[in-house]
C-alpha cells in the first residue's frame, strides 16, 4: 500500500479532531480500500488508543472524537 499505517492513524486523528467524527466509508474512499478493510483500521487504532476514540450511534459516525486528546 502507498500509505503507511502511521499515515492512515493520523488521518483517522485529523479527522476526529477537526471534523468530530469519521466514516469507514470516508477511510475507505481516501485510502482506496474496501470498508471491511477500514473498519478493520479503525478497529486497530481504537484498540491501540481506546482512549481516543468513542462510536457514537446517535450522529451515524463511526467514530467521535474523545476530549481526552486535550487532557493532560
Amino acid at each position: 500500500s502507498e500509505f503507511t499505517r502511521l499515515e492512515r492513524f493520523a488521518f483517522l486523528e485529523h479527522m476526529v479532531i477537526w471534523y468530530e467524527g469519521v466514516t469507514a466509508k470516508q477511510v475507505a474512499e481516501v485510502f482506496g480500500v474496501t470498508r471491511p478493510n477500514a473498519q478493520r483500521l479503525i478497529k486497530s487504532y481504537s484498540e491501540m488508543h481506546p482512549e481516543n476514540l468513542i462510536y457514537d450511534k446517535a450522529r451515524k459516525k463511526d467514530l467521535n472524537a474523545a476530549m481526552t486528546f486535550f487532557r493532560d
